[in-house]
């Protein structure tokens, strides 16, 4: 027998079941955002780099139900818009438009306004990277940044442009790269960026402790003035306590061949602020030993020499840089040799006259080979 009313319930709940599936496969779609291809205004092929070109990004700029679409482009204006020109596509569809030159800038545009331009920003090259979802869910353009020249190299800051979640007005944000946690994370850049700064003053201090005085050393101006050098005196153990300091802060050597990336942005980052940390003896014979501490890193580094008195256990700092180079490293000639108590070396990188330093009473004068 029959029964209508339980055959009217299972369809009621089959249907239901239907509209719940659809519903949730259609929010899904909605959640997606999208990158589209590079198009150019009367591209004939992808050669055409010097004419007009967008990028249409569909986002959500807040944490809404619905995407926004916003252009990017070379061009300011309603010409740009989809519904006017010849708007052709690229053929490489994972290419991100780009600002390769000065005479060249983008333009955020949205609902046919321009929102945001690079005319202010002093770079050379800017890149449309990609989108980052934030914590609230909602969703930024980055790019990527990048001045030229040799002091500046490939170094990149990182530019973030996005709607205030109360105004919905558009504001953007530039971030040095390395001071991002992960490459989309604005919100851990503050921290991180102060918890670095820290780290700098303090391993600055350590170099305070050690060297001989506030100014660099410049051991050719003491060969006609014939004073002595600025010196620093320490006992044994005051030089390990502070070379100790020092060392806790070299980081652990990882292989980074057994941890898994899963950001696409960092195999494409190179970290020149990285620093590097040495404590090396650079000259010995039976009265003394002569070592060299180092700081390198991009626009912050130093170096101290050091020599220890075998006889007397005394410790004497004598010279000292903190002039790094735009290559991050420090113009720090430590290639010398001892002959006789005196320590031979050229002492700046553009030396070439070689000097000796008496470790007796750390005067200085020009160095001549003896004939044999």
């Amino acid at each position: 027998m029959k029964h209508p009313k339980r055959n009217s319930i299972l369809l009621g709940m089959l249907a239901l079941i239907i509209f719940t599936a659809i519903t949730v496969n259609k929010t899904e779609m909605q959640l997606e955002p999208m990158i589209y291809p590079i198009e150019g205004l009367g591209y004939e092929n992808d050669d055409d780099y010097d004419l007009p070109e967008r990028q249409r990004v569909a986002l959500y700029l807040q944490d809404s139900n619905s995407l926004e679409q916003l252009t990017i482009s070379t061009i300011e204006g309603m010409e740009h818009e989809p519904t006017v020109g010849n708007w052709l596509t690229k053929k490489d569809s994972e290419a991100r438009i780009a600002k390769p030159s000065f005479d060249r800038q983008l333009y955020i545009i949205y609902r046919g306004q321009t929102v945001f331009s690079t005319d202010e920003l002093i770079y050379d090259y800017i890149r449309f990277n990609t989108i980052c979802t934030g914590p609230d869910k909602s969703q930024k353009l980055l790019f990527s940044m990048v001045r030229g020249g040799s002091a500046n190299g490939d170094i990149q800051d990182m530019l973030f442009i996005y709607t205030n979640p109360i105004t919905n007005a558009f504001q953007h944000k530039v971030i040095e790269r390395r001071y991002l946690p992960s490459v989309c994370d604005m919100e851990g850049a503050q921290a991180n960026e102060a918890e670095q700064k820290q780290l700098l003053r303090d391993i600055n201090a350590i170099h305070e402790k050690l060297r001989p005085s506030i100014g660099d050393t410049y051991p050719d101006d003491y060969v006609t003035s014939k004073q002595t050098l600025p010196v620093r005196l320490f006992s044994t153990s005051q030089v390990e306590s502070i070379l100790t300091e020092f060392k806790q802060y070299i980081p652990i050597e990882i292989n980074d061949d057994v941890i898994a990336n899963d950001d696409e942005m960092e195999e494409e980052y190179i970290e020149y602020h990285e620093p590097e940390f040495i404590v090396e003896d650079i000259a010995e014979n039976e009265e003394w030993r002569i070592v060299e501490v180092l700081y390198l890193q991009l626009h912050a580094s130093w170096g101290v020499l050091l020599a220890e008195n075998k006889n007397t256990g005394q410790w004497t700092s004598f010279f000292t840089n903190s002039e790094g180079d735009s290559k991050r490293h420090l113009y720090f000639n430590d290639e010398v040799e001892l002959i006789n108590g005196e320590l031979i070396g050229n002492y700046t990188i553009y030396g070439d006259q070689q000097l000796a330093i008496s470790l007796d009473g750390f005067t200085v004068r020009k160095y001549t080979m003896q004939a044999e």
